[in-house]
């Protein structure tokens, strides 16, 4: 399975950052191949969380579902 790994430079807290960037809703700011993110479950954000996200491939894009796994 593929794994994400990031560095992005920021001026929020280690806390604000990951409520941030764990919210994957928010992919669509920060990720320049991600054309849409969104949450497809209810519930408190977590291990669990599931997002349907839409990503650039090439010419044209493709449907991924995402959760959190740890």
């Amino acid at each position: 399975m593929p794994k994400l790994h990031e560095v992005i430079e920021t001026c929020l807290s280690p806390a604000d950052t990951f409520a941030y960037i764990a919210e994957f809703a928010n992919a669509e700011i920060w990720d320049p191949g991600t054309l849409e993110s969104r949450r497809i479950d209810a519930g408190p954000l977590g291990v669990g969380a599931r997002y349907a996200v839409t990503v650039k491939v090439g010419g044209s894009s493709a449907p991924m579902t995402y959760w959190i796994e740890t």
